[in-house]
Parts: structure tokens; C-alpha cells; sequence
């Protein structure tokens, strides 16, 4: 029996929630399905060098002079299934649906609940015209979008969650200082870390024995951005910049840390936040995008609004030095964040079953 041939159009395989879900799903899905990644850059840094051979690079880092071969390229692969994700997939994939095959069915995903820009909006609304079937993150972004979706299109939520049933692993477990603190992602603006300073310029004063270490890359500006602001605020003995780990070694970092920290201004599924519940790890977090439905303040989480003040700021550190203080509390909370996914349906199962029922019907 012939399989499924499917293509992930993709910018690039930078550091992101989508990048590492597709970097952790694109072996298995293999299994099932002819499964392969287009980037439209080769500007391609956050790959797992063990899955590398299921991927089609771009041989431009500039996108615009990828779109011609793209499109040759996606003309000759004949996919069955071609999966948009992000706003400069949409591009390539409204002008693919004028050569592909008529019945070659066109998905796109959606991983925000928010624009970030003229430019998204723009090829997103075009794109959500043209598609055979639409894919979300989460609950909330699929919300986020209803008024502009027909009734009759089929949608599918696809959530970025992975190994929550290996919740037995080994997690953190000592409660002793220092207190340590991470973060995982993009250093861009809409993350908002310059509030994550802020919240640590104000815990220091509770307690100056803790560690927060930042894994991610950004721009050189926004970086120089944080940078001074940490010189600012006094905490270079306790702000990390470490780098960027590989996806298959998430079961590794995580259990090293205490909390996560994370004020982002909008998210979608947040991948990196479920991850951090998923191995024990209690999220300080923004109630934005789907977060909101899965972290319960002072039951597996503290919920920091956005426009908490330093006082506010202040206010929740004494609370998150309160738990940490008290033993039997943190190990409860930690094995709330631990059990909450538990039973909750996968990306991979998701995946698969967005696949065959969108090869099995036709619009």
C-alpha cells in the first residue's frame, strides 16, 4: 500500500516551539507516513543531526530567492498533504495551490492567538481562504480564529504536547539553595524577558541565593538589550546565557531546575511550558494564549499578569520563596505540574489523525 506523502513547509529550523516539535515528531511520523520538512532558508541551526535526512534545505538563506525552487521543487515531490506553518509558508503555499495537483490537500497551522504583524495577518487571512483543512495549537488559538473560518472547513488541534506518559522520570527533587530558575526559547521582544529581570531584581532582595539560565538565541540587538539590563539591575552572578540544547535532550535540562519563568505578551500552545510541567518543573507564567487553561495559580503554577508592577513583582516572590521553603508544598505542586498531561492527547497521535482524515476526504 502506498503511503501518505506529506510535506512540512517551513521558514526555517530556527529555536521555536514549532521547529522543536517537528524536530521531535518528524522520526515517528516517519514510520506512518512519506514525511518530509521543506524549509524555504537554509538558515537551519535547530536540527537533531539524527533526523536530518528527512529534511529538504533551502540553498538561499534569503527566502524570496527560495521561492521559485520551493515551488519547482514542491511540483515535482507531488505531496498528498502539504502543511503550511507560520506566515511565510502561507506565501509559498498560495501560490503551490495554483500548480499542485487538484487534489493535492493543503493544511494550514496556526500557532498563535495573535498577529505579529501587517505581513501575517495578511497571508494568513489569504491563506485560511485557500486551504483544504486548518490545524491549531491549541484550544485558544483555534478561538482566536473562528470568525474568520468557514463552518464547512475541517479544523484540527494538534497540541504541542510530547512524552506525557513517562511521567515517572527522575525530577528535581532537592530543595536546597541555590534556587534555580530557566527559561527555554526565542530572545525576542514578544517573550518579554526584560519583565523576567525585573521580577529577579525584585526576588534578589527575598533571597540573592538563585540561579535563572536563559537557553535560547535572539538578535545581537535585543540580546545587547538584555544584556544592559542585566549590568543595570546587578544580577550578572545570577543570569546565565546558555546556549541552545538540542530537543532530544529536554529530559536532560529540565529536571536540573527548580521553576520556570516565562512572561511572554502572547502564546499559543506554549511548548515549552507544558515540557516544564511535564518533568516537574513549576512554570512562573503570563496567563496568555492556552497557558491560561492549563496553569492554575498556586495549584501547579503561579500566574504573573503583564502588568504586574515591581511591587506585584516583589509580592510574587515572597510567595514562590514561601513554597520553596516549605517542602512538602513544592514536592505537592511539583507532582501536580507532573500529572496534569498525563492523560492528554499527544501532537503525534493528533498529527496522525489530522493526516488520514484529510487524505480520506476531499473538498
Amino acid at each position: 500500500m502506498q503511503r501518505i506523502k506529506v510535506i512540512h513547509l517551513i521558514s526555517s529550523m530556527q529555536l521555536g516551539g514549532v521547529e522543536k516539535g517537528i524536530n521531535l515528531s518528524v522520526e515517528e511520523l516517519n514510520y506512518h507516513f512519506d514525511y518530509k520538512v521543506v524549509t524555504l532558508s537554509n538558515h537551519n541551526s535547530f536540527i537533531n543531526d539524527k533526523v536530518a535526512n528527512h529534511f529538504i534545505f533551502a540553498k538561499n538563506k534569503f527566502i524570496i530567492f527560495s521561492i521559485i525552487p520551493i515551488l519547482i521543487q514542491l511540483r515535482k515531490e507531488k505531496p498528498d498533504i502539504l502543511i503550511l506553518s507560520l506566515w511565510k509558508s502561507y506565501l509559498v503555499g498560495w501560490l503551490a495551490k495554483k500548480i499542485l495537483n487538484e487534489n493535492t490537500k493543503i493544511i494550514a497551522f496556526i500557532h498563535n492567538e495573535k498577529y505579529f504583524h501587517w505581513l501575517d495577518k495578511f497571508f494568513t487571512q489569504l491563506i485560511l481562504k485557500k486551504t483544504t483543512a486548518i490545524a491549531f495549537d491549541s484550544k485558544h488559538s483555534q478561538k482566536a480564529f473562528q470568525h474568520l473560518l468557514s463552518n464547512t472547513t475541517p479544523q484540527f488541534v494538534i497540541p504541542y504536547i510530547f512524552n506525557n506518559d513517562k511521567t515517572d522520570r527522575q525530577t528535581l527533587q532537592n530543595v536546597k539553595l541555590p534556587i534555580r530558575f530557566l527559561y527555554a526559547g526565542r530572545l525576542h521582544e514578544s517573550k518579554n524577558l526584560e519583565k523576567v529581570l525585573d521580577f529577579f531584581f525584585e526576588f534578589k532582595k527575598i533571597e540573592p541565593q538563585f540561579l535563572f539560565d536563559i537557553y535560547g538565541t535572539g538578535s545581537a540587538k535585543y540580546q545587547e538589550i538584555l544584556n544592559k539590563k542585566i549590568d543595570t539591575l546587578q544580577l550578572n552572578n545570577q543570569v546565565r546565557f546558555k546556549g541552545v540544547f538540542d530537543a532530544s535532550q529536554t529530559s536532560n535540562i529540565y529536571p536540573l531546575y527548580h521553576f520556570y519563568i516565562q512572561m511572554s505578551n502572547n502564546e499559543g500552545m506554549a511548548m515549552s511550558v507544558v515540557d516544564a510541567m511535564i518533568h516537574g518543573v513549576i512554570p512562573i507564567v503570563t496567563p496568555v494564549g492556552e497557558i491560561k487553561n492549563y496553569v492554575t495559580d498556586h495549584m501547579n503554577g503561579f500566574i504573573v499578569q503583564d502588568n504586574s508592577n515591581n511591587h506585584e513583582l516583589y509580592e510574587m516572590g515572597k510567595k514562590i520563596h514561601d513554597l520553596f521553603l516549605n517542602e512538602d508544598s513544592y514536592l505537592l505542586m511539583k507532582q501536580n505540574c507532573a500529572n496534569h498531561f498525563k492523560n492528554e492527547s499527544n501532537y503525534i497521535d493528533a498529527f496522525k489523525n489530522m493526516i488520514n482524515s484529510s487524505k480520506s476526504n476531499s473538498k
